[in-house]
């Protein structure tokens, strides 16, 4: 996944929508890896899972209201609002 460009990206995962820990696998390594398969986890436990938006990012709900976005990159990962 990380070697197609965005566009070609954003149409493969709109077929696909990919879970997170799926290409959190494919993009992320060491203690990134680690750190953001970890939150995503807490996120789930806490009825807050992450559902495919675009491209590379996730939108995180808790009873109805968007919490965040978490994009990912070839070598981080950012959560913003």
């Amino acid at each position: 996944m990380i070697d197609l460009n965005r566009s070609e990206l954003a149409k493969t995962q709109t077929i696909t929508k990919p879970a997170i820990e799926d290409v959190i696998a494919d993009v992320l390594n060491g203690d990134a890896k680690k750190n953001a398969l970890d939150f995503v986890s807490y996120l789930q436990k806490n009825k807050m899972k992450p559902v495919w938006a675009s491209a590379n990012a996730w939108k995180v709900s808790y009873k109805g209201q968007v919490i965040c976005y978490i994009r990912l990159y070839n070598d981080e990962w950012k959560n913003s609002k």
